[in-house]
């Protein structure tokens, strides 16, 4: 079961605390790696890094694809990571506390396909507390190169192969994640790369899929979901669902967008980096799929948009096994205890209650 959000967040903090030093370490100089150990580092060992973040993301919104251009240079993957890095580390870390207890313990076989910096891997090597072999796959070998001399000295037991040579490998994996990977590519060929990857899957294993939360990839992905459950019946919905059947929200209307935000404090070098860059990563949002082979359905009703508080009760947008929509708890007949709850329930918490508790207003 998830942990509290307050656990999270701070859990997210101190790992993130951890990871920037550790990119500074290995990524910048050792004297700007002396300068963020007292406090902040120069400008003028940032100023250059901040330009090639710059271009990166002009680049990324020219294509207005919502995943950013191909990295090959190594000096672009490293600004990528000290800046990029660090946000979607944060992302997979919060997501991470939603895969079953056992997983967090036991040993694991992880896939982290399509890999940039090592950004997955580094979060559930952060996250797990047990065993952890780690596979890394992408297409650009400077993102390559920079997730070997990041991982290296934590002397993770990895692998770093290229797409090629990855269509060899003969293992299984328990965790396989895709972090920004899926929007590079067209509905149907997203669909055939997940079968093929859920043939590497073990069973109960798990797949977490990852990608910008912006509307049209948002729905792109729920569409996928809907997709890989009616492919794979193995496969359960672990989260954002608590059902099983096609997306409610897709049929409801053609706006709307299953998407979170991630609660943070950005850490000192996002924030040293968004003042030379002029961007502003104070929320984090994020659009998050997770199946488990053979795994179980979260009972109960999660909520898609906090509680609005109302005279008459409390309005608040669900989904559920039988439930969907905008819905209203009136203040008659439901406990304060309850209307409470309610009032204080975050974004895509599953919340142990069934639709009986709605009332028209």
């Amino acid at each position: 079961m998830a942990s509290s959000l307050h656990d999270r967040t701070e859990a997210v903090s101190k790992a993130l605390e951890h990871l920037e030093a550790q990119l500074v370490g290995t990524l910048l100089s050792p004297k700007a790696a002396t300068q963020f150990a007292q406090g902040a580092i120069a400008a003028a060992e940032l100023t250059p890094v901040a330009e090639r973040i710059k271009a990166l993301s002009h680049a990324y919104v020219s294509e207005h694809s919502g995943q950013l251009p191909a990295v090959t240079d190594r000096e672009a993957a490293k600004a990528y990571a000290l800046y990029f890095l660090p946000i979607n580390f944060a992302k997979v870390l919060y997501l991470l506390d939603e895969l079953p207890a056992d997983f967090k313990t036991r040993p694991l076989e992880v896939l982290d396909f399509g890999c940039g910096p090592g950004t997955a891997s580094l979060a559930v090597q952060s996250w797990h507390r047990g065993a952890v072999s780690l596979t890394l796959v992408d297409h650009a070998s400077a993102m390559l190169d920079v997730a070997r001399s990041i991982l290296a000295p934590q002397g993770a037991a990895a692998r770093f192969l290229g797409v090629e040579q990855f269509r060899d490998d003969t293992k299984r994996y328990d965790l396989i994640v895709l972090a920004n990977v899926l929007t590079e590519l067209a509905s149907e060929q997203c669909a055939t790369l997940l079968d093929e990857l859920l043939q590497k899957l073990t069973p109960n294993g798990v797949v977490l899929i990852l990608e910008p939360a912006l509307q049209g990839i948002t729905r792109r992905m729920q569409a996928l979901r809907d997709t890989a459950l009616d492919r794979h019946q193995e496969l359960t919905p672990l989260f954002p669902c608590t059902r099983r059947d096609p997306c409610p929200m897709l049929v409801a209307d053609t706006q709307s967008w299953c998407h979170g935000t991630l609660r943070w404090q950005a850490p000192r070098l996002v924030m040293q980096l968004d003042a030379l860059t002029g961007f502003n990563k104070h929320r984090v949002k994020f659009c998050a799929f997770i199946f488990q082979r053979d795994g179980l359905l979260r009972q109960g009703l999660r909520i898609l948009e906090p509680a609005q508080r109302k005279k008459f009760g409390v309005e608040l947008s669900v989904c559920g096994a039988d439930c969907y929509g905008r819905k209203v708890v009136a203040k008659r007949g439901v406990t304060m205890e309850l209307l409470t709850q309610l009032r204080r329930a975050d974004q895509f918490e599953v919340l142990p209650l069934t639709k009986e508790i709605f009332e028209r207003a």
